[in-house]
């Protein structure tokens, strides 16, 4: 018989990617006061999880995630998940943050249930925040309870008016307990949340579709903290929602209209 002269070249082909670690971190709030105990659950069965805290990344020498972690100041976690044959996943990235609690402001005496509110009629199409410092306020009010119930009564304000405008609100928040709070914005158009000065939720963008949500984080003690809320509108759908939560609750939940603050007339 005679053999054959060809030769077979096999090329192999690239090596499959590796896997992502998967895990269930608690607190799911990602930014804390004093100190917290974080903790995962491994949800990837049949492997086990290396950690380090100072954002290196992990190895075969660094500790297996066995217990929560408690930690008092910012904490840059990385996790790979290791399997039973040695190989590695992909390293998964955590960063919690500590933060201070801002005072609340000098105290007013006497206050009632209220947010005032600057309303003013733009010209043209809207596709960003105006500057407000630049602009006078077509008239001005204070909303009632019934009008932040849940969301802010836009109409209240606006009335028939079909045009573009923007409108100033202005109020203190009065927190019960010290504590990290979550702020939830959902608006259409654009919307911007500041406590006590402090940029918190910054929505400043066009929906033409669906409205936008964005969300937020604030260290603050107990007591009143003054809130502006930036907003506008270009056309058409109208919405401005403002929600919260504190620490790691489950829920985003509307704000009480008791809680919100302004001087007595």
């Amino acid at each position: 018989t005679q053999q054959s002269a060809n030769k077979v070249t096999l090329d192999l082909g690239k090596k499959l990617k590796t896997y992502q670690t998967l895990v269930w971190a608690t607190p799911r709030a990602r930014i804390f006061h004093g100190s917290v105990k974080v903790n995962i659950e491994n949800l990837l069965p049949g492997t086990l999880v290396r950690y380090t805290t100072n954002g290196s990344e992990p190895d075969l020498n660094s500790p297996v995630w066995k217990d929560a972690v408690e930690i008092d100041s910012t904490t840059a976690f990385k996790l790979r998940a290791y399997s039973e044959d040695g190989s590695q996943y992909e390293s998964y990235e955590m960063l919690y943050t500590a933060t201070d609690l801002e005072a609340p402001v000098a105290e007013i005496e006497n206050t009632e249930s209220g947010i005032f509110y600057r309303y003013y009629e733009l010209d043209g199409k809207q596709s960003k925040l105006p500057d407000f410092n630049a602009i006078s306020p077509s008239r001005t009010g204070t909303l009632n309870q019934g009008q932040f119930k849940q969301r802010i009564d836009l109409e209240a304000i606006a009335g028939e008016y079909n045009g573009s405008f923007g409108l100033h609100l202005t109020s203190y928040l009065n927190v019960p307990v010290d504590e990290v709070y979550h702020f939830h914005l959902h608006a259409d158009d654009g919307a911007r949340i500041l406590i006590n000065g402090s940029e918190v939720v910054d929505l400043d963008t066009h929906s033409y579709v669906d409205a936008w949500e964005a969300e937020g984080s604030a260290g603050l003690q107990k007591g009143l903290h003054r809130v502006d809320i930036f907003y506008y509108q270009d056309a058409r759908r109208t919405r401005l929602e403002v929600k919260a939560r504190k620490g790691d609750e489950a829920q985003f939940h509307h704000i009480s209209p008791e809680s919100w603050r302004v001087p007595s007339r």
